[in-house]
């Protein structure tokens, strides 16, 4: 069960994060919230960094809440490796609120966003998931992250991307 509690832990925040992202825009946009926001004189992109600072908060939290029961279930001790085990999550976080977010605003006009949206997201998070599970794995192993280098290197690169990819788009999402 221990080899198994780093992808139980990223599937749950996955889950929940699932919720969350697809609530994120819908109910802005059932309220005509998202046209107000639309109609501020500031760039897209702003508005973007906003709603996705938000999602990672809200995964944050369901991060913090989740842990201290996760660690009691999957007798997973966290003592010594707090800041290596919150550099992790919040690489992982930070990768999946930029993604989500942004397909969350492609899909959150669309009549089947509720499936659409796992559907476009977990296939591009895949890459991401992978290495937060690994990392996270090697973590709770006690291992030194900073040991971890092209692995750290490969969550950076596509947290940055995606980050800055969705922050040049996102205007071109909200148009429509």
């Amino acid at each position: 069960m221990r080899e198994a509690a780093p992808g139980l832990f990223w599937v749950t925040v996955l889950l929940a994060g699932m919720l969350g992202l697809s609530k994120s825009f819908a109910q802005e946009r059932e309220q005509g919230c998202m046209d107000a926001l639309l109609l501020t004189p500031v760039e897209r992109g702003v508005i973007y960094l906003g709603k996705m600072f938000s999602n990672t908060l809200f995964l944050i939290a369901i991060q913090v809440m989740f842990l201290p029961v996760f660690s009691l279930f999957f007798g997973v001790g966290l003592r010594g490796v707090w800041l290596p085990l919150a550099v992790v999550m919040l690489g992982g976080t930070l990768g999946f609120a930029a993604l989500g977010t942004l397909l969350g605003g492609v899909t959150a006009s669309l009549k089947g966003r509720e499936v659409l949206l796992p559907v476009l997201l977990f296939p591009l998070l895949t890459p991401l998931m992978v290495v937060a599970v690994y990392l996270t794995g090697v973590v709770l192993d006690g291992v030194s992250l900073w040991e971890q280098g092209p692995w750290l290197r490969l969550m950076a690169a596509f947290d940055g991307v995606f980050l800055i990819a969705s922050f040049l788009v996102f205007e071109y999402v909200m148009e429509n």
